[in-house]
């Protein structure tokens, strides 16, 4: 048989142009796993972060109040100053936790001066109710310090604890234990899940 007329031999092998595209396929499908998983992976980290940062906005809105309600008390200066009263001493509340009741006079008629005790009684309605109305179960405690000569405590104070209820998750579980921390126990005994932020008003 001539050379001439011979059939072409076809090559079993396939070519670089099919290996490339079956290689690209599979890149791709790798790509898309690989970004599904990160995507989720931040999905989990904001979701953490939105919770730490609903912690954070609940206790500088809890330092807020108690702020205010300490610069309540040092303009209120005069609340109780008689010696056998010390100043300050009408802010003390017996317990926490409370009905919270409407004073009956609100010191609203600038005619009608109100006492010390009256404005005293107004300020721990409006903080506790702006505490109440900010914060998720929230209510403010005051405790009065008297001054002993036994002890450093030379002054009379008032501690100030503002607490709301935070339910404890795995991403906030840090934050929320370390507010917890502060709580005295009457406030704990509350609610397991209160957290606190305390301020302390010398008088």
């Amino acid at each position: 048989m001539s050379p001439f007329f011979s059939q072409p031999t076809r090559s079993l092998a396939r070519t670089p142009e099919r290996r490339s595209k079956g290689a690209s396929l599979i890149e791709v499908l790798i790509a898309l796993l690989v970004l599904s998983v990160g995507l989720l992976a931040m999905a989990g980290i904001q979701a953490s972060s939105f919770k730490l940062t609903h912690v954070n906005k609940h206790r500088l809105t809890a330092t807020v109040v108690a702020q205010g309600f300490a610069e309540a008390v040092k303009a209120n200066s005069m609340a109780n100053s008689t010696a056998s009263s010390p100043p300050g001493s009408a802010y003390g509340m017996a317990t926490a936790g409370g009905a919270l009741t409407t004073p009956g006079n609100l010191c609203t008629n600038v005619a009608n001066a109100c006492t010390p005790a009256q404005i005293a009684a107004v300020d721990l309605f409006e903080y506790r109710r702006y505490a109440r109305g900010l914060l998720p179960s929230g209510d403010m405690f005051v405790q009065f310090n008297a001054a002993t000569a036994a002890t450093s405590n030379s002054t009379p104070t008032l501690t100030v604890w503002v607490y709301w209820r935070n339910p404890r998750t795995t991403a906030n579980a840090a934050v929320a234990s370390a507010l917890e921390t502060t709580c005295p126990q009457n406030l704990q005994t509350l609610s397991a899940e209160n957290v606190c932020v305390d301020f302390m008003v010398s008088l």
